[in-house]
């Protein structure tokens, strides 16, 4: 009796034993998967920041995240659920972009890449985000002294200084925010002149420069616009690409 109560205390104690040294397993195991993802996740952001420079567009940071877990199932196949992608503060030569976030389906990166070979043929199979200007940048660019646009969706309101043969008269309205192409401008639906009479040739200056825009420069990854909404102090607009080279 006493000699099999022993066996099975001893088995009960190696079964404790197993367990934790699976534990610790998994927790290793775990720790590995995400140092594995970091270093994923930090070679795509080096390859944005590097997409962004060959359209002469210089963002102060990048970022990367690649979805699904475990990881390392992943890396196995070289496919990936997908993730995300971000710019901050894109500064081109038209206008400064605040931000450009990226959400990346049926991300493909080879296993080598992950083992410090040099990166190829990442690809991503959809690509749909926004980029984000501030209203104050777009209005700055209009070139429209003392320019004010405020509102929300796609219909704003505007103030503005108009000069005409040496009179100088504040004249504001309403506009709706249109995206044709890659240009963004203002439609404008109402104009007045605060009740100082001014001809229509005053107010059709002041017209012909909101609807002359503002152009969004080129993406990253051919990203194409789609959709544009005014959001608060922000101009946000949508863009998309499919079957996208992240790196050649």
């Amino acid at each position: 009796m006493g000699r099999e109560t022993g066996r099975r205390r001893r088995g009960i104690g190696c079964l404790g034993i197993l367990a934790a040294l699976l534990v610790v397993l998994l927790v290793v195991l775990g720790v590995v998967d995400r140092v594995a993802a970091g270093v994923a996740e930090d070679r795509l952001a080096d390859e944005v920041a590097l997409a962004a420079r060959a359209e002469n567009a210089v963002p102060e940071g990048t970022t990367a995240e690649i979805d699904g877990y475990p990881f390392l199932t992943q890396v196995w196949s070289g496919e990936y659920d997908g993730g995300r992608i971000g710019l901050q503060t894109l500064r081109t030569q038209q206008l400064t972009i605040a931000n450009v976030d990226v959400e990346i389906s049926q991300l493909t990166i080879p296993r080598d890449v992950l083992f410090g070979a040099e990166p190829h043929d990442i690809t991503a199979a959809r690509m749909r985000g926004s980029a984000t200007v501030s209203l104050t940048e777009i209005a700055a660019r209009l070139g429209v002294p003392q320019l004010k646009i405020t509102g929300d969706g796609n219909r704003v309101r505007f103030s503005a200084n108009v000069v005409f043969r040496g009179i100088t008269a504040p004249v504001g309205g309403v506009a709706d925010v249109r995206l044709q192409g890659s240009r963004v401008w203002l439609d404008v639906a109402e104009v007045s002149a605060a009740g100082i009479p001014l001809p229509e040739q005053a107010l059709t200056i002041v017209r012909r420069q909101l609807a002359a825009g503002v152009t969004i420069p080129p993406l990253p990854y051919a990203l194409r616009l789609t959709g544009i909404r005014v959001d608060g102090s922000t101009v946000r607009v949508d863009a998309a690409a499919d079957n996208v080279p992240l790196v050649q």
